[in-house]
């Protein structure tokens, strides 16, 4: 009985994926039909239903190869990249290999990372390339991210150096090793820490950020600074007091550099997202931690600690105080139409983001003359102000 083209293009591509035909003559065939308990194949139909499970078979082996094979990729790049966060965040000089970078991310993702990663107000970092060392400001970050995500504007070959920059645009993106170095800059006033928040909130402005640890130059509470910042928001958010005292030892110098709070997570088993604001007015999110089932939400800004949480202010109400401040329920208006609703809320974060865009109306500098006298256990911090 001559065979119908569906069933000759089934034997071509069992061939085509087992290397041999399904003749019952071949060794090779028979040998394979042993996987399959030797079936029955005396019929056209049995015959062609052994063939399409065998190639479908075959297929779904392959694709699950290749998933298997992208999964490991995948895992293999996550953990790169984690590996490189916390190496910025705890060690002072990293090496890169070009091999490593082209194999598991590339050199616009790392420059990414070292943006939102390392406040550049705080270290100076550092790029050892072809021998030569380059300060990596946030201009250079920015104009080499531009550089690579345009294409084209360097080429390895017959290149011609219009300035420092390009030149080390160029060795950045070709060199075989990259050594990153990062330097604490020498003002002692520059410490990656969290510190009491620099600002008294104006005598004027009726927003109470007590819960924040931002106070009136007025406030007389005796006890008002007693907690290091990170503590307090920790205690604020519920960690339990026995929990908090595994790690009373590690705050004794009332400050706690951001470099640390991978070890806090790790004694209290919780997880911290740090919130932060870059120069740009990007918000980044750092998680510490091991993903444990406690998250914590931590704003940091001015070097101060404080606790994310919702709060019953919408942006409109803050960037309009001045004007809206003596209307009742002004904290609900959203809009120039003076509407007004309870699901449009910030949090703290954003409520201090807000205030700090506009900080001359509402704070005052904290310096030695205007200091609160439960303040000045901070007076060393306040030099720069004189």
């Amino acid at each position: 009985m001559p065979i119908s083209v569906r069933d000759r293009q089934l034997r071509n591509e069992f061939e085509r994926l087992f290397g041999f035909k399904p003749d019952g003559r071949n060794k090779g065939f028979k040998d394979f039909k042993t996987k399959y308990n030797n079936p029955t194949l005396s019929t056209p139909k049995q015959r062609r239903e052994f063939l399409q499970r065998a190639i479908k078979d075959k297929r779904d082996q392959s694709a699950k190869r290749i998933q298997n094979l992208r999964k490991s990729i995948l895992v293999r790049k996550r953990k790169y990249i984690n590996d490189f966060k916390q190496q910025l965040l705890n060690k002072n000089e990293i090496t890169l290999k070009r091999n490593d970078i082209n194999r598991n991310s590339n050199i616009l993702q790392l420059l990414e990372i070292i943006q939102d990663f390392i406040d550049t107000n705080i270290n100076n970092v550092l790029i050892n390339v072809a021998g030569v060392n380059y300060t990596l400001s946030p201009e250079n970050i920015k104009m080499i991210i531009r550089m690579v995500k345009e294409g084209g504007d360097i080429e390895e070959d017959n290149y011609e150096y219009y300035d420092s920059q390009t030149e080390m645009s160029y060795h950045l993106l070709f060199a075989d090793t990259i050594k990153i170095v990062l330097k604490q800059k020498t003002n002692r006033n520059r410490n990656v820490e969290g510190a009491f928040f620099p600002y008294y909130l104006n005598e004027n402005i009726d927003i109470n950020l007590n819960p924040m640890q931002i106070y009136k130059s007025s406030c007389d509470d005796k006890k008002r600074n007693l907690d290091n910042c990170l503590f307090y928001a920790l205690k604020k958010y519920g960690i339990a007091g026995n929990k908090l005292e595994q790690i009373k030892d590690m705050i004794k110098l009332k400050h706690i550099p951001l470099k640390d709070v991978e070890k806090i997570c790790k004694k209290l088993k919780i997880n911290i997202i740090v919130w932060r604001k870059k120069d740009c007015g990007r918000v980044i999110k750092t998680k510490f931690g091991e993903n444990y089932d406690i998250d914590v939400d931590i704003g940091y800004i001015e070097n101060h600690y404080f606790l994310v949480e919702n709060i019953e202010y919408t942006a409109y109400s803050i960037k309009n105080y001045e004007m809206l401040k003596d209307k009742q329920d002004f904290n609900m208006i959203y809009d120039k139409r003076g509407w007004m609703c309870d699901n449009r809320y910030i949090t703290t974060f954003g409520l201090l983001s807000l205030m700090m865009e506009n900080k001359e109306y509402f704070f005052t500098k904290i310096n030695a003359g205007n200091i609160n006298k439960y303040d000045e256990i901070y007076i060393d911090k306040l030099k720069d102000n004189l």
